[in-house]
């Protein structure tokens, strides 16, 4: 069982009521990939977000389109909370789109949600790190690349929706423990190059004769 299901049946002892992402959430699946062909694309303009962004959460870019197209592609714009979700090939990364971040579109590998006032996107993100994604992986389908069912599959999946209140203390309890386990993965990795350095260091001495 996940620590997000350990920490729902803590705080919801009396149980919780699950719903589909269709009623929690609005979610959009990027444009055909025929909207962005390569002639759209300018030096400067409104972003586009690819499927790097929701697997790597890096606000780098690549390409950008100009105002025409932007309001022609309007409908899959981003705004700060919505999460995007990467839908070919890796599936099931998720990024929240930060207060900062550039205004833009997304490409045609990623889904775009945007929850409603029920549910943080906080929240979201962790059901889907720990339910959805495996839940899309074992329904993706196609060759080499696999992809995300339809949205109306999607909007089916049903996932847990405890009030608010307990979302966010579930999100608090998530975050402290990813943060002390990144701080152990950086320990870990210090103490391996250390204990590398030092083996180094013993090995070119034991190989190391002086000419007497």
């Amino acid at each position: 069982m996940s620590k997000l299901n350990d920490l729902i049946n803590k705080l919801c002892p009396e149980g919780v009521e699950f719903k589909p992402l269709g009623e929690i959430a609005t979610i959009i699946r990027g444009p055909f990939g025929s909207s962005l062909k390569k002639e759209c694309f300018v030096d400067n303009g409104y972003v586009v977000y690819e499927q790097q962004h929701a697997i790597y959460s890096e606000l780098l870019f690549r390409y950008y389109i100009d105002s025409e197209k932007f309001k022609e592609l309007k409908r899959f714009e981003v705004r700060p909370d919505d999460l995007i979700v990467s839908c070919s090939g890796t599936i099931g990364k998720v990024m929240i789109i930060p207060e900062n971040a550039p205004q833009g579109i997304i490409n045609q590998a990623l889904l775009k949600l945007t929850p409603n006032k029920n549910i943080t996107s906080k929240f979201l993100k962790y059901c889907f790190e720990n339910t959805v994604s495996t839940i899309l992986n074992d329904k993706a389908h196609g060759g080499a690349i696999k992809n995300v069912p339809s949205v109306s599959e999607l909007k089916q999946i049903k996932i847990p929706a405890p009030p608010l209140e307990v979302q966010r203390e579930i999100v608090r309890i998530l975050d402290e423990y990813s943060e002390k386990n990144e701080e152990l993965i950086k320990s870990l990795y210090k103490e391996i190059e250390l204990r590398k350095k030092q083996y180094e260091y013993y090995r070119d001495k034991l190989l190391t004769f002086d000419n007497c």
